[in-house]
């Protein structure tokens, strides 16, 4: 599911994410913008945390 997420953000940004905060406003962005459910995005945003901890 990350992997997806990564995807999407170098699909639409044209370049590749350089740290996590840049893939969690992203992911803020998808949300907001009803791109990503609150299901997926709680999964996501947990994910993401657990690599900043790591």
């Amino acid at each position: 599911m990350l992997e997806e997420l990564i995807n999407q953000f170098k699909n639409k940004k044209n370049y590749s994410p350089t740290n996590q905060n840049e893939l969690l406003i992203f992911l803020k962005k998808l949300y907001i913008h009803e791109e990503l459910s609150i299901v997926n995005y709680k999964k996501l945003y947990f994910e993401l945390n657990q690599l900043k901890v790591e």
